[in-house]
């Protein structure tokens, strides 16, 4: 069964303290903390989901991390863990179906395209990577471009 949790950013007077883990944590439930700047509906705000996946390090993936894909020595791809969700419909219109799933998300990391990739089946675990979160390193999210290729290619 999957875990249900969350991590939350404390925020003491605007800025970054660490980070509180809750949720069904084994086998009891932990509350978010609100004592902190922002009182209940702020401690739900800044609270990130936990994928259920892991980098190939054994880290534990949330919304709002910055994954690195690491598909070569010579191609990699950052973006920010986030969840994806589109309805699409069957060809005769009848059958809807929702499309949901994390992604990994480019679009603040580049110069204002859209780019998702799905980086969450299990065959791609060996590439993934945790380089950081946005609020622990807010430089990777302001960079114009993470991606990273040889230009010798």
């Amino acid at each position: 069964m999957q875990e249900i949790k969350f991590k939350q950013a404390l925020i003491n007077c605007g800025v970054f303290c660490g980070w509180h883990y809750w949720g069904f944590l084994d086998g009891k439930f932990i509350g978010p903390n609100t004592n902190a700047d922002y009182g209940v509906e702020g401690a739900l705000k800044h609270s990130y989901q936990f994928t259920g996946l892991y980098d190939k390090n054994k880290v534990e993936i949330y919304k709002k991390d910055i994954l690195r894909l690491n598909y070569s020595e010579h191609y990699a791809i950052d973006g920010i863990v986030r969840w994806f969700s589109a309805n699409t419909h069957i060809t005769d219109g009848e059958y809807g179906m929702e499309l949901a799933r994390w992604v990994l998300d480019q679009t603040l990391l580049e110069t204002g395209t859209e780019a998702f990739a799905n980086v969450f089946h299990m065959s791609v675990e060996s590439i993934r990577e945790v380089i950081g979160n946005t609020w622990e390193n807010p430089e990777l999210v302001n960079a114009t471009s993470k991606n990273t290729k040889d230009s010798s290619l």
